[in-house]
Parts: C-alpha cells; structure tokens; sequence
C-alpha cells in the first residue's frame, strides 16, 4: 500500500529543489519569454502594473507553490524507488507530459485564455 513516508523526505533537497523552480521561473518569465507572455495574453500597461502592485504577496505565493510541488515529487520519488538522475528525468517528464501539462491547458481553454499562453505557463511547469 502507497502511504506518506514524511520521514523519508530529503528536506533539504527538497527545498534547494523549491528555491531552484522558483529561480528558474523567474529565467523563464522574466528573460525567456517575458515579451512572448505579455503579447500573447495581451496585457495593457495597466494591467502589468496591477500585476506588480503587490510583490511581496505574488512572489511569497509563488514559492510556497513552488515548494509545495517539491515536497510532493520528493514523496513520489520515495514511494516510486527513484534512485538516479535518469529516472528523475523520466518521472518528471512523465508527470509533466501526462498530468500537468493537460490540466493547464483545460484551464486555458475553460477561462477562454489563449491556447498560446499555455505553451508558455505548462511549458515553465513542464521544464521546470
């Protein structure tokens, strides 16, 4: 039976893991594709400054998010018996392929938000 093994959890490799996607978010957003974001949802100046009215609250929620999803792929890895980086790799983009990326698309297509943004926003999930 799959229990929760809380104390089989790296937690300091879990939260290098947390800093490391958060950090890696930022690259993505910010200096890979932060012009392609803006056009593709096609954000007004307006709305980019309500965006950023409240940095502390956005990225604070960014990375609890972040460490969060750490924490559930370190039970995954410890309930799955991964053991190297290769099988991490495959697991992460099995998860990311299978699970995530669908769900953010159903998103974007529910909210009527454009198909291009979730090659973006599940791409940055996907990689990250």
């Amino acid at each position: 039976m799959l229990g929760i093994q809380w104390n089989e959890i790296n937690w300091l490799a879990t939260l290098v893991a947390g800093v490391a996607v958060f950090v890696f978010g930022g690259v993505w957003y910010a200096l890979l594709f932060a012009k392609a974001w803006v056009k593709v949802y096609a954000f007004d100046e307006e709305q980019l400054k309500r965006m950023s009215a409240t940095p502390a609250k956005t990225y604070t929620t960014l990375f609890v998010c972040d460490l969060i999803v750490a924490v559930g792929v370190s039970l995954l890895v410890n309930a799955l018996g991964v053991e190297s980086a290769g099988q991490g790799a495959a697991l992460g983009g099995t998860v990311g392929v299978l699970i995530v990326a669908p769900q953010v698309l159903q998103t974007q297509v529910a909210s009527l938000r454009p198909v291009g943004g979730w090659l973006i926003d599940g791409g940055k999930m996907v990689v990250g």
